[in-house]
């Protein structure tokens, strides 16, 4: 996955999230969501990337695609179900 290895490869170059945030003009906490596979990063974040770790020789795997709208909204109202169950119970 692109999560694991965008970390993996971070921690290989002896980059803090702060570092490679910078870098590629990502808040950190940006690089922690890319990380955690909470978000992925958008077209200009993934060339920047590419151009940062291709300099160092390394190749990136292409970043994983957004969700389609409908998934999105599909994921959302699953979220919210499971929130309401929650808080009812």
């Amino acid at each position: 996955m692109f999560c694991c290895w965008l970390k993996k490869t971070r921690r290989s170059l002896g980059l803090t999230q702060t570092a490679l945030g910078e870098a590629v003009g990502a808040a950190p906490a940006t690089v922690c969501m890319w990380e955690r596979g909470r978000r992925v990063p958008g077209p200009r974040a993934a060339a920047r990337m590419d151009a940062f770790f291709a300099a160092r020789g390394i190749k990136m795997p292409p970043p994983p695609r957004q969700p389609q709208q409908p998934e999105r909204e599909r994921l959302d109202s699953e979220v919210r179900a499971i929130l309401e169950k929650r808080r009812f119970s």
